[in-house]
């Protein structure tokens, strides 16, 4: 479920450059070029008619707004169900989509973490609500022998946490790092650098994601657009990219890929709500559950191996230079669309 914050100061205007006079973030001019484009203005216009009313101190651009992209849920403090499914029949039939069902101690922090986002998105949009005062003081357990980490950002205080750690793991990583995303829209940023880098050192990094044909099941395929637009320099660095097939018939409901999972070596993997792209960087709360088990590994990669032999085609480069060509007006068309992504 997402929930917009429209234009309230969830937090002090940001550190600005003095010399620049604007935002330090290099990431929010790629935000402020692509919404540009869908204003149909030139840079100049921009300046005169964009403020910094947004959300934490950002420009007040269309679709630029902040927003909470976690999928939670917690049953009596004791179960608790993270990953990437929505509320919605999509996500429970055709769709391909993976949660965790966790319990123990962990259950705590993602109570924890989910009143924290509720007492805040409440402020924001100024209801009253009483949230219980022990839950919210509460310690959470000692995290002493848990194999698990609930990770969360908080991009309206400037908290990257999620992005961090997936760059961290990335950085550290040493024989594989295998990752499901439905689509890879990542313009120059951190995490793309690191992605870059660890393919350049010898990593083997594969990812897969959706194709045209099963990207028909949102926003007819933009994300698919969108990600051939920026999946050369991974090809270039030696990432390998894998594509969905779906079912033939394009009128048959597609098997959309909406995981989000991240497999680092044979030592930890990560599943939640994160996706390969710079909204889930720097513009929408998510979350990942980093776990360590060697046999929940094995399990992993195995399910991971078995859908990239069964059901994908790789992007080569030069399939990928066919596609490009072959869709350049989609593509250009569905840069309207890339502050959705």
């Amino acid at each position: 479920t997402t929930l917009m914050f429209n234009r309230n100061p969830l937090r002090e205007e940001p550190e600005k450059d003095p010399a620049l006079g604007r935002l330090k973030d290099h990431w929010l001019q790629k935000l402020q070029d692509a919404a540009r484009r869908m204003k149909g203005e030139t840079a100049e216009e921009e300046t005169r008619t964009v403020s910094g009313a947004g959300p934490g101190g950002l420009p007040a651009l269309p679709l630029l707004d902040y927003a909470v992209h976690e999928k939670i849920l917690v049953s009596d403090g004791r179960l608790a169900v993270v990953g990437g499914r929505n509320l919605d029949d999509r996500y429970f039939s055709h769709w391909t989509d993976l949660d965790l069902l966790l319990s123990g101690p962990i259950v705590n922090h993602v109570q924890l973490g989910f009143l924290e986002g509720f007492a805040q998105t409440a402020k924001a949009s100024s209801s009253h609500v009483r949230l219980p005062e022990e839950l919210l003081d509460a310690e959470p357990p000692s995290p002493k022998g848990v194999r698990a980490l609930f990770v969360q950002s908080r991009p309206w205080e400037r908290r990257y946490d999620v992005m961090n750690a997936v760059v961290r793991a990335v950085e550290a990583a040493r024989k594989r790092i295998f990752i499901t995303s439905q689509f890879v829209v990542l313009p120059d940023c951190l995490l793309k650098d690191a992605l870059m880098d660890a393919a350049r050192r010898g990593v083997d990094v594969r990812i897969i994601t959706n194709s045209q044909n099963t990207g028909q099941e949102v926003s007819f395929s933009a994300g698919y657009y969108l990600t051939i637009k920026y999946l050369e320099p991974f090809l270039a660095a030696g990432v390998r990219v894998f594509e969905v097939a779906g079912h033939p018939d394009p009128e048959r409901p597609q098997p959309y890929l909406h995981s989000k999972e991240f497999l680092f070596d044979s030592d930890l993997c990560a599943i939640g709500s994160f996706n390969l792209s710079l909204r889930s960087c720097y513009v929408e709360s998510e979350n990942l559950v980093f776990i360590a088990d060697a046999a929940f590994l094995e399990a992993r990669l195995a399910a991971f191996e078995k859908l990239q032999a069964e059901k994908t085609r790789e992007i080569t480069r030069d399939i990928l230079a066919a596609q490009q060509n072959l869709n350049r007006g989609k593509m250009d068309l569905s840069r309207y669309f890339e502050l959705l992504f």
